[in-house]
């Protein structure tokens, strides 16, 4: 994090020196890694899910609109680990157990974007919604495979395995970070911190991280 703070400051020397360059009427490609922070959520009958933290990569697309307001897409790819407690469902007299694994997940997202100045470094804040392509999996199968369990995510599941059908739910987000527009249009570094959530009707608490996301891009 302090050297992409750093980078940032680097970057932006030469831009404050140089006229503004427009971003209105244009487009941005980029690409960026994602840090996913840890957190811990609650479902229905007494399950819950420890979030390890992970990371993944992703893309972005984007219309500057004009120098402030900018729309677009992103596809994102990443994973974190996990730590589930699982409980016993209907008729079912055996104890609880807990199970290591982890969440996949693959997200397209329409987003928009404000940029608070015109000039080439700028703060800016950004908000998205779309869908979340999510893959949770545990590591061992329920101790007792002729009775029902309540997983995370998933609710109760009576089958003689651990449940692997990926689910596909609403996710969404908001973040705040700062652009820097390079000289010469030699591209764009981005870095932003915000949130991620997304829903699961079987949660009784939010299903959410936090995230830090630089990016690189370029603007034509």
């Amino acid at each position: 994090m302090r050297l992409l703070l750093v980078l940032l400051a680097l970057a932006s020397a030469p831009a404050f020196s140089q006229a503004p360059p427009p971003r209105d009427n244009t487009n941005d490609i980029s690409v960026h890694l994602l840090i996913l922070g840890t957190g811990h959520y609650r479902f229905e009958n007494g399950v819950d899910m420890r979030n390890d933290g992970g990371g993944g990569i992703g893309a972005s697309v984007a219309r500057n609109l004009n120098n402030h307001i900018a729309v677009g897409a992103d596809l994102t790819f990443s994973a974190f680990g996990t730590r589930s407690h699982v409980t016993p469902g209907t008729d079912n007299p055996h104890g609880a157990f807990d199970v290591d694994g982890d969440v996949e997940m693959a997200a397209i997202r329409l987003h928009a974007t404000w940029y608070l100045l015109s000039g080439p470094v700028t703060p800016f804040i950004t908000g998205g919604v779309g869908a979340n392509y999510v893959n949770p999996t545990f590591d061992s199968h329920p101790p007792v495979n002729d009775r029902c369990w309540n997983y995370p995510m998933y609710g109760e599941v009576c089958r003689d395995t651990s449940p692997t059908r990926p689910l596909l739910r609403l996710g969404y987000g908001a973040g705040a970070g700062v652009r820097v527009d390079l000289p010469r249009r030699q591209g764009f570094l981005r870095l932003m911190a915000g949130g991620e959530w997304i829903e699961f009707p079987e949660a009784t608490k939010t299903v959410g991280y936090v995230q830090v996301r630089p990016d690189f891009g370029i603007a034509f």
